[in-house]
């Protein structure tokens, strides 16, 4: 029987995380920059670890303003994004790495590619990315992604957050894509930063092992 790993985004400084941690099998945990705090993403892990969920770093722009999900930052923002990384990350010990926003979609379509690789020699763990996009080509094992609340384009990459439709409400639709894509991938995301999202995290989770799959964490 088929396994899949259920990923939620925490850390973010929203009221629903606990409820999340008691959904998920896995957390990507912001770890500053683009939202939440280093502080936060500390005392966030310890909650995860302590309800043995995987514990992976969530990293991206440093653009709070656009929730790091504007690509093309300034010099400045980038740097930034690195130092935090190299400085928040070792604290975290996570198990797994996973980019955020605007770099998850620069990095899937070949770009800033060297910071991805920088990063990943520096924290040889497993990765979250899209299947079958450059993030592949960065080094160490990559765990297979796919998202249970975005549209996608015939190319497999996700439909832009500027194009009506891109982010999925409808929850039959929502679980159809889950179903459809569980078979293809090791893990998948569901975005915790809005309105609804543990609502969506139950129907997601209920369609997965209504399909026949077993709800569980990657392994390492």
């Amino acid at each position: 029987m088929k396994t899949i790993d259920l990923n939620v985004d925490i850390g973010e400084g929203m009221p629903w995380d606990r409820d999340l941690m008691q959904i998920a099998t896995s957390v990507n945990i912001c770890i500053g920059g683009y939202a939440g705090s280093e502080s936060g993403c500390l005392e966030t892990a310890a909650l995860a670890r302590d309800a043995h969920l995987a514990v992976g770093a969530h990293f991206g722009y440093e653009d709070s303003e656009h929730f790091g999900r504007q690509s093309d930052p300034s010099a400045p923002a980038i740097l930034a994004m690195m130092d935090r990384c190299f400085r928040v990350i070792p604290r975290l010990e996570p198990h797994y790495l996973k980019p955020h926003g605007a770099f998850y979609n620069d990095t899937a379509s070949g770009k800033r590619l060297d910071l991805l690789r920088e990063i990943r020699i520096k924290f040889p763990v497993p990765m979250l990315g899209l299947p079958r996009s450059h993030q592949e080509s960065t080094p160490g094992p990559l765990w297979r992604e796919g998202f249970a609340d975005r549209a996608y384009m015939a190319d497999g990459s996700l439909v832009p957050r500027s194009v009506p439709g891109a982010v999925l409400t409808d929850l039959g639709q929502i679980r159809a894509q889950v179903v459809d894509l569980a078979g293809k991938v090791d893990s998948i995301c569901l975005h915790g930063d809005h309105p609804g999202c543990v609502e969506r995290a139950l129907v997601v989770r209920e369609a997965l092992e209504s399909a026949g799959f077993i709800v569980q964490r990657c392994s390492q």
